[in-house]
């Protein structure tokens, strides 16, 4: 408990030192008044009971505040203790003063961006009190009993919540739960044993560090005082909210921000090249692309990647004959294929290459298509390499259209086991283990 007790202070402390300054403009002093109900949680002697609400709690206040966020309050509580029906009787007056310091969590946590309705209040502090027992023990003196009639003075740890509930500038409603540890508390709430074990045999009931909790409940009202507008509890130093004409032109003011004047995706405020064709293609700053820079915007360009005249609609003049015929003859002299690794039908990365090559000439050439074979070597059983051929074949069908070559244009055999090669090495059925092709015009 003293550890919990010692972290609340230094917590206290540290929002103390966090929010004590600030500004001017509101209102300071406030007078509050409740009335409620208390609750002795411990100690208790046996077969003694207690209300779970037992009416019969004051409390008077006095409040500065240093900002609206943070400030100091005193605070003189009095009332009475009572057994509840069926518990042997006994009462308890008690008074209590004490100084706490005050967090205005309304303010602190922004409430007014969902209410200006209602606040919280937290309070942390120390004071001092006495309690009268209606049935005190006598003291142990020698030669006799003789009742102890000293009150029982005790120093304390307080805690409140306070609940604020806005009526108008000068006036609001309050409800307050509050919890006391009381220290050198000699007897039980009720009286009618010692705080501590045993019982001492001196003329005067020593003060001992025995503890007692106590909490109360209560409703009542805050009073403000002074010349401003609002109190600290109600005050908002810069107001978030926008009025309809102010949070209007920060919308328009939005809307020309964001303004595509020509279309083409990106705003005008990043824009540097105003005037492109809806149609374009543009970079992140807006500017028109010509991707193979032969002069011709990508969208006008019938070939963007491959440069050519405006004249020709971006596109090469003619088409270099030589490399089509050297094309045709390493094709159909078996120059150009693709190879794969054992039981596999994805290309070796050497091969990958001549598969672009072959689609970059049939892209060149769109009158001509072509059709795969594909080959296994002589190990494993024959049906199962005529499945792995036609896989190898089927897969270079498909990176060809991936390079653009329409699928209309490519045709695909699995041809087996190429049995043609001399398998006396492994280099022999690595070569057998391909892809070829053959350009039909």
């Amino acid at each position: 408990m003293n550890r919990f007790i010692l972290t609340f202070i230094c917590l206290n402390i540290l929002l103390v030192n966090k929010y004590a300054y600030g500004q001017d403009g509101f209102n300071k002093f406030s007078f509050e008044a409740n009335v409620g109900f208390n609750h002795p949680i411990a100690p208790l002697s046996p077969g003694y009971m207690v209300p779970t609400l037992n009416f019969g709690h004051l409390e008077l206040s006095g409040r500065h505040m240093f900002n609206e966020k943070f400030g100091i309050s005193g605070t003189l509580g009095t009332g009475q203790f009572r057994e509840k029906k069926g518990s042997p009787d006994f009462s308890t007056d008690y008074v209590n003063v004490s100084f706490s310091s005050v967090l205005n969590w309304g303010r602190i946590m922004s409430f007014e961006s969902f209410t200006k309705k209602f606040i919280i209040l937290t309070e942390t502090g120390i004071g001092v009190g006495s309690l009268n027992q209606s049935k005190r023990i006598a003291s142990i003196l020698e030669g006799g009993n003789s009742p102890d009639y000293d009150s029982d003075y005790v120093y304390n740890f307080v805690g409140k919540i306070r609940l604020l509930y806005f009526l108008n500038p000068k006036m609001s409603l309050q409800g307050t739960f509050g919890t006391s540890i009381n220290g050198r508390q000699r007897y039980t709430f009720d009286g009618t044993q010692f705080n501590q074990k045993g019982i001492p045999s001196q003329p005067e009931i020593p003060f001992i560090h025995a503890m007692g909790i106590w909490s109360s409940a209560s409703l009542g009202m805050n009073f403000y005082f002074g010349n401003f507008e609002n109190h600290a509890d109600w005050f908002i130093s810069n107001d978030p909210y926008l009025t309809k004409s102010e949070l209007s032109l920060a919308i328009n003011e939005i809307k020309d921000y964001l303004k595509d004047s020509d279309g083409d995706g990106v705003p005008d405020y990043v824009d540097q090249e105003a005037n492109s064709d809806p149609n374009a293609r543009v970079n992140t700053l807006g500017v028109s692309q010509d991707s193979d820079a032969d002069g011709t915007l990508d969208h006008l360009d019938r070939c963007p990647f491959n440069p050519g005249p405006s004249s020709n609609f971006g596109c090469p003049l003619e088409k270099p004959q030589h490399s089509v015929d050297y094309f045709k003859k390493a094709i159909h002299e078996g120059y150009l294929n693709v190879y794969f690794a054992f039981d596999s039908y994805k290309p070796n990365n050497f091969s990958l290459n001549t598969i672009k090559m072959i689609s970059e000439v049939l892209n060149l050439n769109p009158t001509w298509k072509i059709h795969v074979n594909g080959y296994a070597d002589e190990i494993g059983p024959d049906g199962y390499n005529f499945s792995l051929s036609e896989k190898r074949a089927k897969e270079i069908v498909n990176r060809l259209i991936s390079y653009g070559v329409n699928s209309n244009r490519i045709t695909y055999t699995g041809k087996g086991e190429d049995k043609s090669i001399n398998n006396v090495s492994k280099e022999a059925l690595m070569l057998a283990r391909r892809v070829s092709f053959e350009v039909i015009e």
